[in-house]
């Protein structure tokens, strides 16, 4: 098999199985080259049972083509990162446990890496409406709805036939490699965090995020039995000074935005004093600051591009570790 297909997610069975079949149905051609994974964050309760009923009977060519990963220790939606851990193909294909993708996109992905073996890029799509009209080809990195990301409907890019490269994505639907995969940090809790911060992590290693045209995505946001995980949004914003400071980046803009009120119908939020929000920096900046390690040696059978890749990596830990000392000291 070629590409693991893997979701994470807490209660939502309908959608794992719609997910699921839908790619079964209308995406057949390659089934016998695809593997399932299913990480699920409430793996006892009935949601989980029943998942994990449906993974088990999943079957191809090659037999059981299905794997059910109870996740117990890490209630996030960076739990994703397991998937890739998981994976045993080359390809590896994340998405949301709600979202069907366009039929033929499946398999132009998988003939897209067979024709790019060294492929290093995040890869992702546009994201279609209910009509099956564009919704968003891109994000920009601004702060939008209490969050890192702004949908953007770029009207040039709708006769685009080759992948270009975008600043950010949302993250839905991504894919990469299981050897390139550079990860989300361990210290992510809770909902949200990971858009917009990934995508800086890919550009600072020396690769692209790119949108593969052909590879359209719907996703259902309506939740009318309500949301059942938990979703705070101070959890995003320890999320993100976690990860702009694993980047070595400045966290002035997390500040600037939360230290002021959003009164957007539909976004309302109150403003969080400066002095809490440097008080929950400093706090996630010294986690972070723990939390780094020195690459492993390269041995003698490493590749010139996985030597690359941790330069890219030492290069990235060097900055961490002169902005983060300049702020705790």
């Amino acid at each position: 098999m070629k590409l693991t297909i893997g979701m994470s997610c807490f209660d939502d069975f309908h959608g794992v199985w719609l997910t699921i079949q839908s790619i079964r149905m209308y995406h057949s051609e390659c089934i016998d080259d695809i593997k399932f994974i299913v990480i699920d964050g409430n793996p006892e309760q009935p949601h989980g049972k029943a998942c994990e009923q449906l993974i088990s009977k999943l079957t191809n060519k090659h037999g059981n083509c299905g794997l059910y990963v109870k996740n117990t220790d890490w209630a996030s939606t960076a739990s994703r990162d397991y998937i890739f851990q998981f994976a045993e193909t080359p390809y590896v294909l994340c998405i949301d446990s709600h979202v069907m993708i366009q039929p033929g996109g499946i398999k132009k992905l998988i003939d897209y890496y067979d024709s790019n073996p060294n492929c290093t890029n995040l890869l992702q799509g546009p994201l279609i409406d209910d009509n099956k009209k564009s919704f968003a080809n891109h994000m920009l990195p601004a702060w939008e709805f209490n969050m890192y990301g702004k949908w953007i409907n770029e009207t040039t890019y709708h006769n685009k036939t080759e992948p270009y490269e975008v600043p950010m994505m949302g993250l839905g639907l991504f894919s990469s490699t299981k050897k390139s995969w550079l990860g989300f940090n361990k210290l992510f809790k809770g909902f949200g965090g990971e858009e917009g911060y990934i995508h800086r992590k890919y550009k600072k290693a020396g690769h692209k995020t790119l949108i593969l045209p052909w590879l359209k995505w719907l996703h259902r946001f309506e939740r009318p039995d309500g949301v059942k995980y938990h979703n705070n949004y101070l959890d995003r914003i320890r999320n993100y000074f976690i990860g702009w400071a694993e980047l070595g980046d400045s966290p002035q803009e997390i500040i600037d935005y939360y230290s002021k009120p959003n009164n957007e119908p539909g976004q309302e939020r109150s403003a969080i004093p400066v002095n809490e929000l440097k008080q929950i920096q400093q706090e996630c900046e010294r986690k972070v600051y723990d939390q780094i390690e020195l690459p492993v040696k390269v041995d003698n059978q490493e590749t010139l591009s996985d030597k690359d890749d941790i330069k890219n990596q030492i290069s990235i830990l060097q900055e961490q570790i002169s902005n983060l000392s300049k702020r705790i000291s």
